[in-house]
């Protein structure tokens, strides 16, 4: 393994043991909970499990500037990528025609 540095660790007044690590290159972020990696995970805005990442912060309560600082998005885009994840919006993720059937 690379050299890494931190990029987001748990503090007081979060709900996650997590730690996010920025590779030497920038190019991943590596998961770990307390000394073991959970997942290594592609730095791009793109991928599906950057931002299911970055919603799990949002969800752990870690503060919106200290994720803004980190990853550099906006704070409703990153509520956006939370939400889904604790189910509250997932009629947004069903798509309509099985809604439409379930009522039948």
């Amino acid at each position: 393994m690379s050299n890494i540095q931190p990029l987001l660790v748990s503090r007081k007044g979060t709900t996650s043991d997590l730690s996010l690590m920025l590779s030497s290159d920038s190019t991943q972020i590596f998961v770990f909970l307390g000394t073991s990696l959970l997942e290594r995970i592609n730095a791009s805005p793109a991928e599906l499990q950057y931002k299911l990442m970055v919603g799990r912060m949002v969800n752990a309560n870690h503060r919106m500037a200290d994720l803004r600082r980190c990853f550099g998005h906006d704070p409703r885009t990153m509520s956006q990528w939370g939400v889904p994840e604790m189910g509250i919006a997932v009629k947004r993720l069903v798509r309509p025609e099985l809604n439409e059937q379930s009522r039948i």
